[in-house]
């Protein structure tokens, strides 16, 4: 059975996520003469869905936990205990 201080720390949010323009404001000035081209835009969608689908699978995860842990608890209240 998982523990609730390790549940909490399975549930924890991603952090160093980027804010709605904290780091905009520093591409912009670094590159005002970038030609944007389909190569460059094609490098930036690989790894914008790389990232999408890790935190899909992340929180696939979480949520197998979660299912897990409601299981368990619904089995130990109804008295049918299993290890």
């Amino acid at each position: 059975m998982i523990l609730k201080c390790q549940a909490l720390q399975i549930m924890g949010l991603p952090i160093g996520m980027v804010h709605h323009g904290a780091k905009m404001a520093g591409f912009e000035r670094k590159h005002k003469g970038l030609d944007v081209t389909p190569d460059y835009v094609n490098r930036k969608m690989e790894s914008m869905m790389a990232a999408l689908f890790d935190t899909i699978e992340d929180f696939e995860n979480r949520v197998k936990v979660l299912e897990k842990q409601v299981y368990e608890l619904k089995q130990e209240r109804n008295g049918k205990v299993q290890e």
